[in-house]
């Protein structure tokens, strides 16, 4: 896979998630667990073929974000997956509407490293695209 690629299947996994997000706060339509952070196809470009950019700080900086993606997408599924009811204090309507904040919340932090990855896949690829023939070669 090359480097677009990669960045192509971090890009579909977010717009993935934030698809599932949106389903599930009007819908109620369940949200999926993404894959762990070396199983999406993301993370596994990261921990292998892409480990030819090991000595690229860019390439070591992607790797703290990723993390955090799916740290995110993770408590978001958590929070999703937790069946609501109305009690004597508390409708069930205030608590969805509590949990919508919630995931909300987490959705902002989620975008927030998604700009993160991008803006760093960026430098990535203009530091390497800047790169002599001969540099390019020893990779």
């Amino acid at each position: 896979m090359q480097i677009r690629s990669a960045k192509a299947a971090h890009i579909r996994c977010f717009s993935s998630v934030q698809d599932q997000v949106r389903d599930y706060q009007v819908n109620e339509t369940p949200i999926e667990s993404i894959v762990a952070q070396t199983d999406c196809d993301f993370g596994k470009w990261y921990a292998n073929e892409g480990q030819i950019l090991a000595d690229f700080p860019n390439f070591i900086a992607l790797d703290e974000p990723h993390q955090k993606v799916h740290d995110i997408n993770e408590e978001i599924f958590n929070i999703s997956a937790t069946q609501l009811k109305g009690s004597l204090f508390s409708s069930k309507k205030n608590k969805i509407m509590k949990r919508n904040r919630q995931i909300d919340t987490l959705m902002e932090q989620f975008y927030n490293q998604v700009i993160i990855i991008n803006e760093t896949f960026n430098i990535l690829e203009h530091e390497i695209l800047n790169m002599s023939d001969e540099s390019v070669e020893r990779i």
